[in-house]
């Protein structure tokens, strides 16, 4: 047996005959107090095993953090008696139920879910049997679950500040977000540093709103680095407005930001949030409603004319008509190189040509001929029906 381990063995067996019994709270303490690796760990709970140390039954003595009730009256009840459910309100109430911590109880939980991580590593190479691998993860489980739940305070507190509000995500999205990074605090909380969880996980909770309000808050993404501008840009805004209760005037805004007049105003314009065309104004009307164009073609009668042309184009090659032919067609319907009014008279035509207007008639006539006799022409006439 490795020299660590037996002195970890030694100090829990003095422990138990000094008070009685060893909690697997002490095994924790003692196993991380020695830095014992995943190896250690392992062994060290075989060498209990042999002492007739039950770590199974230990885990009924160890000290849980106390879960009082909450003092005042849950969010949710007075909104039942209204006859409405608010969401929010109901997890406000809800969260009230879990205890805070005390800084005793996050080195507790810290150390049990240091253990489960041992555990793993143990049980993935082998070196721990899969009941004391499966109790120490499930302790784990349980100790970041209660980590958690006692901290969710904490991530609304977070979200709720004014710095997050009115950028482009609700108060609910912003909770979430803030969650999101406190389940990022909770794993990577080291408490063998002496630091409180909260003043660790602030840094956590603050990347996780900042990085969703930039992917989510706007329409249109913008690179983090403008959206670190852009708050920059409202910061001294509301500094000027503090001091001179006016709205700063550009000049004022560059002065205070230390940057060119191009810069704050290239700014101004990106802060401005897009809107969706789609977005519905009233009952059933959106905003493409009141801002089409009557000159732009509708995206149907578009796709039409685009597939129109398409056919045009391929029935023209089936009719095996010169270039000069199809000119003239264009030309005397309103296509090609036609004079402003719509189409091109036949001596228009015919001067260009270097013809007489009979024979521009002929021509257009027998590509006519050979168009109604082409395959494709029926294809043609469901446009001609609509």
């Amino acid at each position: 047996m490795d020299d660590k381990v037996a002195r970890a063995i030694t100090a829990l067996l003095d422990d138990r005959e000094r008070t009685g019994s060893v909690s697997l709270e002490d095994v924790h303490r003692v196993f991380q107090r020695r830095g014992l690796d995943a190896q250690g760990v392992a062994a060290g709970l075989r060498a209990l095993e042999t002492h007739g140390i039950d770590l199974l039954s230990a885990a009924g003595t160890e000290q849980q953090p106390s879960q009082s009730k909450p003092e005042v009256q849950p969010a949710d009840h007075h909104d039942f008696e209204h006859g409405t459910v608010d969401g929010l309100a109901i997890f406000l109430g809800r969260i009230r139920r879990h205890s805070l911590l005390t800084a005793q109880d996050e080195v507790t939980l810290g150390r049990r879910m240091h253990a489960g991580r041992q555990a793993a590593e143990a049980a993935a190479a082998d070196e721990l049997d899969m009941k004391h691998s499966d109790f120490l993860l499930e302790d784990a489980r349980i100790a970041r679950q209660t980590m958690i739940l006692a901290n969710i305070r904490l991530a609304v507190n977070e979200a709720s500040k004014s710095i997050y509000q009115n950028r482009g995500l609700p108060l609910e999205d912003l909770i979430q977000e803030a969650i999101i990074g406190l389940f990022r605090a909770v794993d990577k909380f080291d408490h063998t540093l002496g630091y409180k969880f909260s003043t660790y996980a602030t840094w956590w909770l603050r990347q996780s709103l900042h990085r969703a309000i930039g992917n989510q808050g706007r329409i249109v993404r913008l690179p983090i680095h403008v959206n670190d501008e852009l708050s920059s840009l409202r910061n001294a805004r509301s500094r000027i407005f503090s001091r001179s209760g006016k709205e700063p005037k550009l000049q004022e805004l560059a002065d205070e930001l230390d940057c060119d007049l191009a810069k704050v105003a290239f700014l101004l314009d990106l802060s401005s949030d897009a809107i969706s065309l789609d977005e519905i104004i009233g009952s059933d009307k959106a905003i493409i409603d009141f801002v089409t164009s009557e000159r732009l073609p509708t995206p149907d009668a578009a796709f039409t004319e685009k597939d129109l042309q398409k056919q045009l184009a391929k029935t023209l090659h089936e009719a095996d008509l010169t270039e000069r032919d199809v000119e003239i067609l264009y030309r005397r319907h309103g296509h090609g190189n036609a004079s402003l009014d719509g189409c091109d008279t036949l001596d228009v035509i015919g001067a260009d040509l270097g013809v007489t207007r009979e024979r521009v008639r002929q021509l257009q006539n027998k590509a006519l001929d050979a168009i109604r006799s082409s395959r494709s022409t029926s294809e043609l006439r469901i446009y001609l029906e609509d």
